[in-house]
């Protein structure tokens, strides 16, 4: 095999990975199988990927419905039935504060006789912000920024955002008098539980008061006495929603690395999952390259790794970049490797590029300095875009986490 050809396999098996996400496959069948309310259905689509689902969903469900999508900057686009809104990522603005506003106006209009569906992919978080009385905007969106930048899990920083959230932990189902509300979500956090994708705004959280707190005073903890008595205060005063809550995730944060690897073995490698990896992205890089022997094979992994950016560093990251510069940074000199890691919704991190990829030519002159400098910098984006190794795809609508292949080829 040519270079240019494993290159095209890592390309191939990316987007595989995304189709794998697309609503026509995995939401279709579950709405045919949810029973039509007798009265209304009101239908929230939000996230990364609430564009195609809203679209899916309109071309399947038959009866009285109306609809609202929130979608990031820049992907709206006219779904017949649906209102569609605007919203910011990664961290929220004031178009956030009216997505999250408008769309507990639409919830609250359900009735007794009516079925409030709300599906959910990553990204919806950011999208929609209703902060709780005592806390403003500027104060959540400071939070927000401060510990995705922390390194703190995704269910960590979920439980803050309940905590300081109208909306989220059950939020919309609260708002109204649906007779059913029911969460159907596409995963993109470790463990595919419903409550952690989007922060779970149609469902009751899952952690309390003490916790939020924990990780506010683990990550941000100049920030606990600003808000810690507005959560204890908003938490004091919950009741539960008085329909039944349901929630289902068809389509869990595995179902990419699955379909790259077996787009893999299509074409005739033993392909290894690693299954969904979470950590430190500058570790799990250099832990990663050490599996890296023995004759030719492929390693998929999926799932979301963490990397703690310090306050004034300047690089455009994003993890998954990063992760990929530790691993080149360990493997300079081989001619047998070619990787890729990027994120499947198109944006990683702050960068505007998807992710990137090395080969036996960007191994084989790698400067081990430049390297290690841009990791210190928090530039891996930096450094693939001067040596042209980065993955532009745009948006993708879908959002299934990352995903990392690793072609091992002696020949």
């Amino acid at each position: 095999m040519t270079d240019h050809t494993h290159t095209a396999l890592l390309m191939g098996a990316f987007a595989a990975a995304c189709d794998a996400a697309r609503p026509e496959r995995w939401l279709i069948p579950v709405l045919s199988d949810l029973t039509r309310p007798p009265g209304r259905t009101l239908v929230l689509s939000l996230g990364k990927g609430a564009i195609p689902m809203a679209e899916a969903f309109g071309g399947a469900w038959t009866g009285d419905w109306t609809g609202l999508a929130v979608a990031p900057k820049g992907e709206a686009r006219v779904v017949p039935g649906f209102e569609v809104l605007e919203a910011s990522h990664p961290v929220p603005d004031a178009s956030s504060l009216a997505a999250g506003e408008a769309s507990l106006a639409f919830a609250a209009r359900a009735g007794p006789q009516d079925l409030l569906l709300v599906l959910v992919s990553g990204g919806a978080s950011s999208l929609l912000c209703a902060p709780i009385p005592g806390v403003s905007l500027e104060q959540k969106a400071a939070v927000t920024g401060r510990l995705l930048a922390s390194g703190a899990g995704i269910a960590e920083i979920n439980a803050v955002r309940r905590a300081l959230s109208r909306l989220k932990g059950g939020g919309l189902a609260r708002a109204g008098r649906a007779g059913r509300t029911v969460t159907i979500a596409q995963s993109d956090v470790p463990d595919d539980n419903a409550a952690d994708i989007g922060s779970g705004p149609g469902l009751p959280s899952p952690t309390c008061t003490t916790e939020a707190l924990a990780v506010l005073a683990r990550y941000a903890p100049d920030f606990v006495e600003a808000v810690g008595g507005p959560i204890s205060a908003f938490a004091a005063g919950l009741s539960p929603p008085g329909g039944a809550v349901s929630a289902s995730v068809p389509l869990g944060i595995s179902a990419g690395a699955a379909a790259a690897a077996e787009l893999l073995r299509d074409e005739g490698w033993e392909a290894g999952d690693l299954g969904s990896v979470s950590g430190d992205a500058d570790l799990t890089g250099r832990a990663h390259a050490a599996l890296l022997t023995g004759g030719r094979r492929a390693l998929v992994s999926g799932g979301e790794l963490s990397l703690a950016v310090p306050r004034g560093a300047k690089g455009r990251g994003g993890r998954n970049q990063h992760y990929l510069l530790s691993l080149a940074v360990e493997l300079a000199g081989r001619n047998d490797i070619w990787a890729l890691a990027a994120d499947t919704d198109g944006i990683d991190g702050s960068s505007d590029a998807a992710g990137a990829w090395i080969d036996p030519a960007l191994l084989g002159t790698l400067d081990r300095i430049e390297a290690e400098a841009a990791l210190a910098d928090f530039d891996a984006h930096g450094f693939f875009e001067r040596h042209d190794r980065l993955i532009r795809t745009g948006p993708t609508g879908v959002n299934l986490g990352d995903l990392r292949i690793l072609l091992v080829d002696p020949a």
